[in-house]
C-alpha cells in the first residue's frame, strides 16, 4: 500500500526475499522469544538440577530468558545498522549492536521500569539479562574496537517504522510501556563509547560478587539459552504463519526427542547378534555398568575388546534421559565411532558433530545433509537424540565457548559418555574435571588404562562430590577376559624388519605405530620399496593426521576394511591408531612411548584372544628422537626399562594395569582449571587443548576446485584442508579463507596414499 514504510530489518535481503518475516527486527525477535520459551519449557528441570535451585526459581528463569530474547537485538534499531542493511554508504558501525541494546535498556526509563517489574526484584535477573544480551555474539567485549566520529548516533526504537517492535515488547511484558517519553541519541564519541563499555563490564563484575555460585552459573546458562535460541530462531520463515505452523513445530520436535530407550534397545540387540565371541563374563560386566546408572557418575575401566561400548549403550538406556551424547577425544575417533555404529542407530536420527562433520557425511558415509537454513542446519547436527561428537563440544561449556553454548540445551538433557579419558592433554583434562564438578548430569567415563595422578585426581573429586550428594561408581573390566595372556613383548634396538617380512609372508596382519608423522611417511616409502622383493603379495597402508581430510577418511576406512576382511596387511600409523581404531592385528611393532600409550597400542593386538590361545607378538624399540614426548621423557625411559624386564613373558591386560600403577615416575600435578561462570558476557572461541604446532593449509589448485572465494563453502574447503607444521611453513603473505592459508602448490609435497608436508622440511616433532 503506497505511503506505508517498511519495518526495520535485522539482516539484508536479496530481491527474491522481499517480505521475509524472519528478516525483520520484530519477526526475528519474536521467533527468538518463542524458541527460548520452548528451550526453557523442555530443559527447565535440568537447569534447576545443574544450578542446584528449587522449583520456585523456574518461573523467574522463564521471565528472564524471555526478556533477554526480546531485547537482545534492539541495538539494530540504530542509524549505522540501518544504513548498513539498506546499503547506504555510511562507513562502519560506531559501536556493536549488543552494547546499544544494553544502553537502550538502561537509559530508556519506561522500558527499564517495565522490565524490572516483569522479572521481579532479583539482582541475578537483571544481571542475567545484560550478560545474555552483551554476550550473544563473539565480539563483545572487543579489545580491538575503535570508536570514532562525532555528533549523535540515532536510535530508532521510537520511530514509526519500529511500531511492530514496540507492540511485541508490550505483548511479551503483558503491560504497555509508556512510549511517550523521548529516547536520547547515543553520542558519537570514542571517549563516551569506550567509557560506557568499560562501565558495563565493571558494574557487572562488581554486582556479580553479590551472587551465589548457583546464580552466577545460572547467568551463564541463560546466556547459552539465548545463543541457541538466536541461532535456531534465525530460521528464514516466509511469514508469521510459516513460523507458527511449520518452523516452530520443527524446533519443538527437536527438543522433544523420540523414544530413545527403544532405539538403544534395538541397537544393542542387533549388535550382540553379530558378536559371537562374548563370554558370560563380558555380559556380566556390561550388566554391572548398566546397573551403575543409578549413580551420578560411573567410571568404566576395562581393556580393549571387553565390550565397553555396548556397556555404555546399556548404561545410557538405563539412565533414561531424552538424549545421549558420546564424546570422543578427536575428530578421527568421533568419525570412527559414528561409522561403526551408524547402521544400528539409523532410525534414532543420530548425527555426527565436530569441526568437519559435513565432510564425514558426504565422503565417509555417502549421506547428504538436508538443505536447511543457516544456523538451523548447523545446530541440527547436535540437537538429535544421539550425538557423537568431540569432547571439546561438551566441556567447552565450563569456559563459555560459543560452539558449546550453542548446544547447551541439548547437553542439559543428555546422558554423557566420555571415551578414552586417559588421552586428554593437560588443559583438556583440567577442563574435563571442572565440567564434572559443575554439571550434575548422568556421566559415564571410559578408559582402558589411567595414569596414577589422574586416577587420584578423579578419586579426590568424587569424595568432594559425595559430600554434595553426588555418588560415583568405579567398574572394572571382566577379570577373566583381562587375565588372558594375550601379549608377548620384545624390546630391541630398531624395527625388526626380518620379523615383519616373515609375518607378512605367513599372511599375518601387522600394525606398525611410530611417534611422528614424518617417520611414518618415511617408513612407509622405505617399506613399500623393500616389500616388492621381500613379500610381493603384501598390502601396505599409511595413516596419520597429515592427509587432506577427504584422503584421511578414505585411508581410515580402507585400513579398517582391509584388516577385517583380508590377510597379509601392513599399516604404518602414528598414535592416531591408539584410540577407537577398530582393527585387530596379529603382530604389533611400535616405537616406545609413555606406558599408558603402550597399553593403548597393545589394545590393537590379538583383540579376540580366548583362554588357551597363543599370545600375540609385540616388538618395541627406542626411536632416535624422543619427540613428541619431551615433557614425558622420564616416562618413556622407564617404559623402555619395563618392556625389557618383561620381555618374552606372556602378559595380560591386568598385568599391564598393575605395571602402570606401580611405575615410579616423577609425579606431575594435575592442572587446575577455573570455570568461566563469573566472567561478564565474554564468549570465547578457540580450543581448550594445548596449543597445536599445526596449521591448516589448502593448495591453490584445490582452492580453485572449490569455486574460489565466490563459491567456496566450508564443506568444500574442508575436504582439501591439510594440516602442516606451523614453524616449517615458509614465510609469505599468504591469502586466507577464514583460518585456512591458501598456499602455492609447489610449497607442499603431497601424495594421497602417503600424506603431505612442507617441501624440504621434516620437523620430527608432530605427532598424530
Amino acid at each position: 500500500m503506497p505511503g506505508i514504510e517498511p519495518p526495520f530489518l535485522a539482516k539484508s535481503l536479496t530481491s527474491s526475499e522481499h517480505g521475509l518475516y524472519a528478516a525483520t527486527v520484530a519477526g526475528h525477535l519474536e521467533q527468538v522469544v518463542e524458541t527460548a520459551e520452548i528451550i526453557v519449557e523442555k530443559t527447565g528441570w535440568a537447569i534447576l538440577q545443574v544450578c542446584q535451585l528449587e522449583e520456585d526459581k523456574l518461573e523467574p528463569i522463564k521471565r528472564v530468558v524471555r526478556v533477554a530474547a526480546l531485547l537482545h537485538d534492539l541495538g539494530k534499531l540504530s542509524g549505522d545498522f540501518v544504513n548498513l542493511i539498506e546499503g547506504k554508504d555510511a562507513g562502519p558501525q560506531v559501536v556493536r549492536h549488543e552494547l546499544l541494546s544494553c544502553w537502550m535498556l538502561e537509559n530508556y526509563e519506561p522500558l527499564l521500569r517495565a522490565v524490572e517489574q516483569y522479572i521481579g526484584d532479583t539482582m541475578w535477573g537483571m544481571l542475567a539479562v545484560k550478560a545474555a544480551i552483551l554476550g550473544h555474539h563473539l565480539r563483545f567485549p572487543d579489545g580491538e574496537q575503535t570508536y570514532y566520529g562525532s555528533g549523535e548516533l540515532k536510535l530508532y526504537l521510537l520511530h514509526r517504522r519500529a511500531d511492530d517492535v514496540r507492540k511485541l515488547i508490550d505483548r511479551t511484558l503483558g503491560e504497555p510501556v509508556d512510549w511517550s517519553q523521548p529516547l536520547s541519541s547515543f553520542p558519537r564519541s570514542r571517549l563516551f563509547a569506550g567509557d560506557y563499555e568499560e562501565k558495563v563490564i565493571c558494574e557487572w563484575k562488581e554486582n556479580a560478587v553479590g551472587l551465589s555460585a548457583s546464580e552466577r552459573k545460572l547467568c551463564s546458562i541463560i546466556r547459552g539459552i539465548l545463543i541457541a535460541a538466536d541461532a535456531l530462531g534465525s530460521v528464514r520463515s516466509l511469514s508469521r504463519g510459516d513460523w507458527v505452523e511449520r518452523k516452530s513445530v520443527d524446533i519443538r520436535n527437536i527438543f522433544s526427542g523420540i523414544p530413545l530407550q527403544n532405539e538403544l534397545g534395538d541397537m544393542i540387540q542387533k549388535k550382540l547378534a553379530k558378536v559371537n565371541t562374548y563370554s558370560p563374563e563380558i555380559t556380566q560386566f556390561q550388566e554391572t555398568v548398566e546397573a551403575a546408572a543409578t549413580y551420578e557418575i560411573t567410571v568404566c575401566e576395562a581393556g580393549c575388546g571387553s565390550g565397553k561400548t555396548i556397556a555404555a549403550y546399556r548404561w545410557a538406556k538405563k539412565v533414561n534421559r531424552p538424549f545421549l551424547c558420546f564424546a570422543y577425544p578427536t575428530t578421527a575417533t568421533a568419525t570412527q565411532g559414528y561409522a561403526d555404529y551408524q547402521q544400528y542407530l539409523q532410525s534414532a536420527g543420530k548425527k555426527l558433530h565436530h569441526s568437519r562433520a559435513d565432510i564425514d557425511f558426504e565422503l565417509l558415509l555417502n549421506q547428504k545433509d538436508g538443505q536447511k537454513e543457516g544456523a538451523f542446519r548447523a545446530l541440527e547436527h547436535l540437537l538429535q537424540p544421539v550425538t557423537i561428537c568431540t569432547v571439546d563440544t561438551v566441556i567447552g561449556l565450563t569456559q563459555l565457548y560459543y560452539s558449546s553454548l550453542c548446544v547447551l540445551p541439548h547437553i542439559l538433557q543428555s546422558a554423557i559418555v566420555f571415551d578414552e579419558i586417559h588421552s586428554y592433554d593437560e588443559n583438556l583434562f583440567a577442563s574435563f574435571l571442572r565440567f564434572l564438578k559443575e554439571f550434575d548430569l548422568p556421566i559415564l567415563l571410559m578408559t582402558a588404562s589411567l595414569q596414577q595422578e589422574r586416577r587420584e585426581a578423579l578419586q579426590s573429586l568424587f569424595r568432594e562430590l559425595e559430600n554434595e550428594g553426588r555418588r560415583a561408581a568405579w567398574c572394572k573390566g571382566p577379570e577373566l577376559h583381562q587375565s588372558i595372556p594375550r601379549y608377548r613383548l620384545h624390546a630391541g634396538p630398531s624395527l625388526p624388519k626380518e620379523k615383519l617380512w616373515e609375518a607378512l609372508n605367513r599372511n599375518e596382519n601387522v600394525l606398525i605405530i611410530v611417534n611422528t608423522t614424518d617417520r611414518a611417511m618415511d617408513l612407509y616409502e622405505t617399506l613399500k620399496k623393500e616389500a616388492a622383493d621381500k613379500t610381493p603379495g603384501a598390502e601396505l597402508f599409511c595413516y596419520h593426521s597429515r592427509f587432506k581430510y577427504r584422503d584421511r577418511l578414505a585411508r581410515q576406512q580402507e585400513i579398517v576394511e582391509a584388516f577385517r576382511g583380508r590377510r597379509g596387511i601392513c599399516a604404518i600409523t602414528t598414535q592416531i591408531a591408539e584410540m577407537s581404531f577398530d582393527v585387530s592385528c596379529d603382530v604389533l611393532m611400535s616405537e616406545i612411548a609413555p606406558f599408558s600409550a603402550v597399553i593403548q597400542r597393545l589394545g590393537r593386538l590379538n583383540r579376540t584372544a580366548k583362554p588357551g590361545d597363543s599370545p600375540g607378538r609385540a616388538y618395541f624399540w627406542m626411536p632416535e628422537s624422543i619427540s613428541p614426548y619431551e615433557k614425558q621423557r622420564d616416562d618413556v625411559y622407564l617404559t623402555e626399562k619395563i618392556l625389557r624386564e618383561n620381555a618374552e613373558k606372556p602378559l595380560s591386560q591386568a598385568d599391564l594395569s598393575i605395571l602402570l600403577a606401580t611405575m615410579n615416575t616423577k609425579k606431575r600435578e594435575v592442572r587446575q582449571m577455573l570455570s568461566g561462570w563469573e566472567e561478564l558476557p565474554e564468549t570465547l572461541t578457540g580450543s581448550l587443548r594445548d596449543e597445536s604446532s599445526l596449521v591448516d593449509v589448502i593448495v591453490k589448485s584445490d582452492f580453485e576446485k572449490t569455486g574460489g572465494r565466490k563459491q567456496a563453502s566450508r564443506s568444500k574447503i574442508m575436504e582439501y584442508v591439510l594440516p602442516v607444521n606451523r614453524g616449517k611453513l615458509p614465510r609469505g603473505d599468504w591469502m586466507k579463507w577464514r583460518h585456512v592459508y591458501i598456499v602455492p602448490d609447489e610449497v607442499i609435497d603431497y601424495d594421497e596414499k602417503r600424506g603431505g608436508m612442507v617441501k624440504g622440511c621434516k620437523s620430527g616433532k608432530s605427532s598424530g
